[in-house]
């Protein structure tokens, strides 16, 4: 076990993480030391066997940073911050089938609350949407509606899902409104990790930045969660992918024919749609030219589904496709090549 060792004896600092005579700090230095020099077989082995202490050293580090973010917020406590989060990470991805259990599941879902909090930076909210769907891969159906409804709330601009509470925002699901009459007991409220910054750049369409990066992480991150059974990596991208297409798809593409199929085709030609009526928004400040949009909305989000789209069924083979005259330079769709 742990046949690489190109710092230190990573044996020894397993031991060092696994010592609860040490203090945290110092275990979660071992914990890096481990994750960065194992082989990927022996690190999944490891996190089964210990995941009580790697929790327990993740989290205790977790409070510690947190608590110096809100006292100082030096550019220093936000690497911190990046560095522990990589833990969180590291511990989403191998530990799929135990979260997949609801192991540690509402610590897991506060951190996350915290991350995605609409006041953080707008990095640290992307890295919470990235994180919550790994999280969400690994519970699929264990997933309690709190965690649906959440998810259809990670792109702003979209409508309010509706419940028996009222409408449910990120904000009124990270932090629930109070009804005394029911008790005196109150949680602590959640308050942002990391606020923006002066310097920080922002976003002018934040759904569009939001959608780009959901679409972007359910997919890449598939293969990331170390499952025992490689079935659920497939399971998980359905999961989620199916969730997008009730939550989301309705209000990017409103008129979609459901009849419509890859495999029986409506052949019949469609009747004709109205002219979209354009009006100017804004001036480029550089070049003094007009920009218009049409009054149809989420025409913007409609354009990224499609592009998303089109990116998996146009794949670049510059070395092994056929020669076609004429196409020299194009790429190709797969079912050409």
């Amino acid at each position: 076990m742990f046949s690489k060792k190109p710092h230190g004896d990573v044996k020894k600092s397993t031991q060092k993480v696994l010592d609860t005579k040490k203090d945290a700090l110092t275990r979660l230095k071992h914990l890096r030391i481990v994750i960065e020099n194992a082989e990927s077989i022996d690190l999944k082995q490891f996190f089964d066997q210990h995941f009580s202490h790697i929790y327990y050293v993740f989290f205790e580090n977790f409070v510690t940073i947190e608590a110096s973010l809100k006292q100082k917020g030096h550019k220093s406590q936000r690497e911190e911050l990046d560095a522990i989060l990589f833990i969180f990470e590291k511990i989403l991805q191998l530990l799929p089938e135990r979260i997949h259990q609801r192991w540690q599941f509402h610590s897991i879902g506060l951190i996350l609350k915290k991350l995605l909090h609409t006041g953080n930076s707008l990095k640290i909210r992307r890295e919470g949407v990235r994180l919550f769907l790994l999280w969400l891969q690994a519970l699929q159906n264990n997933c309690s509606r709190e965690q649906l409804w959440m998810f259809s709330c990670l792109i702003p601009g979209f409508s309010a899902p509706q419940s028996e509470y009222g409408p449910r925002t990120l904000d009124n699901l990270i932090n629930p409104p109070l009804n005394l009459q029911e008790t005196q007991v109150t949680i602590e409220e959640i308050t942002p990790l990391v606020p923006p910054q002066s310097g920080d750049k922002g976003q002018e369409d934040l759904t569009s930045y939001f959608l780009e990066a959901l679409l972007k992480y359910i997919v890449i991150q598939v293969k990331s969660l170390e499952w025992k059974n490689k079935e659920n990596q497939e399971r998980g991208f359905s999961f989620l992918f199916s969730h997008f297409k009730k939550y989301y798809l309705p209000y990017i593409f409103p008129n979609i024919c459901k009849e419509n199929s890859l495999y029986h085709p409506v052949l019949d030609i469609p009747q004709m749609r109205p002219k979209p009526h354009y009006v100017m928004i804004k001036k480029d400040a550089e070049t003094n030219e007009a920009i218009y949009c049409t009054k149809e909305p989420f025409i913007k989000a409609r354009v990224i589904v499609i592009r998303w789209l089109v990116s998996f069924w146009l794949e670049p083979k510059p070395h092994t496709g056929p020669h076609i005259p004429g196409m020299e330079g194009e790429v190709l769709p797969k079912n050409i090549q």
